[in-house]
């Protein structure tokens, strides 16, 4: 690049997951660029993620599945941008990241978008997939980025250590009792290992002694987390509902593990460095997992991909996912 580009607007966040993913990039930019002011255009239920990050100066929310003209005034907030980097590369997304104006637009190749971007980065390579932290990073060296950190960020209030403190005083549990934290949905199906499967496990935790389960209640998890918690015969002590992401966090922050699907508090478990069981089917682990990392461990079917079929959920048996998590929290336990 011959200069910095004086404003980079950076869309659009609408997933979790995927949010959370990217802030390794976003790092990224910004050290690249660190008189640039970096904007991120989120969706409002994932605007927390980017509240508190130092690489951040701007967040502009805007509402849920936005029209491109109302993406595009959006990214245009504060004036033109030089430079956008789409991080979803959706057709709407597509439509707003060239109607920003922007003098560079960087976005993924993929077919019937390429023609709003000036740089395209090469989608996902599905036969040497590589994490996803890791491929976001592409899209900052389009902006001559050579950073290759794939930690990635979540950042804590006090109101949100304040009120995890409160849910575990409010239960009677010790700072330093052995919390193992249940996330059982995912939006996808085929992310979803059967309601059966956590029931048994969640039963087999319980009863071997050195940890106590608590199963966890996001916004659409209802109906899952009421069939897990009458059929495991969790009390109500065992089951915390948590709506704002910031005090997920904190919650998450004092469990010993998180086992469960994956999903939006796998990864924003992953980003408070809390170890995690995560269970795969169809879906490669490699795409979702931190590489040549021990505190995360994915449990995947016997069967290779190509042999199988989706959803493979039936070959990852309890005994499997109970052994693994009794290996990683051997060294929690006095």
């Amino acid at each position: 690049m011959e200069s910095s580009p004086k404003r980079i607007a950076a869309l659009l966040f609408r997933r979790v997951g995927d949010s959370l993913l990217a802030t390794p990039a976003l790092r990224a930019i910004k050290k690249c660029h660190p008189h640039s002011s970096l904007s991120v255009i989120a969706e409002p239920h994932v605007a927390r993620i980017f509240e508190y990050n130092p690489w951040i100066d701007e967040i502009i929310p805007v509402r849920a599945a936005p029209s491109f003209l109302r993406l595009a005034v959006a990214v245009r907030r504060g004036g033109k941008p030089d430079a956008t980097v789409d991080f979803l590369s959706d057709p709407r997304s597509a439509f707003g990241c060239f109607l920003s104006g922007a003098k560079q637009r960087i976005g993924l190749a993929i077919s019937g978008r390429q023609w709003a971007y000036t740089h395209l980065v090469p989608t996902q390579n599905t036969t040497d997939p590589v994490y996803s932290g890791r491929h976001k990073l592409d899209l900052a060296a389009a902006l001559g980025s050579k950073e290759s950190d794939v930690t990635t960020e979540f950042h804590l209030t006090e109101d949100d250590r304040v009120f995890a403190e409160g849910a575990w005083k409010d239960r009677g549990w010790r700072e330093e009792q052995l919390i193992v934290a249940f996330f059982v949905h995912s939006r996808r199906i085929y992310k979803r290992w059967p309601l059966d499967g956590f029931c048994q496990l969640i039963q087999r935790i319980q009863n071997e002694g050195r940890a106590t389960a608590l199963l966890l209640v996001t916004p659409g998890d209802e109906t899952s987390a009421a069939v897990v918690r009458a059929k495991a015969c969790l009390p109500a002590r065992n089951v915390l509902d948590v709506s704002d992401l910031g005090r997920l966090g904190a919650v998450l922050n004092h469990c010993a593990l998180l086992i469960g699907n994956d999903g939006g508090p796998k990864h924003l478990a992953v980003a408070l460095n809390v170890p995690t069981l995560t269970i795969f089917g169809a879906e490669s682990p490699v795409y979702w997992t931190p590489p040549d990392d021990p505190r995360h461990t994915a449990i995947t079917p016997i069967l290779p991909l190509a042999a199988r079929k989706a959803p493979s959920f039936d070959e990852v048996s309890v005994d499997h996912v109970f052994e693994a998590a009794i290996q990683m929290l051997k060294p929690a336990i006095p």
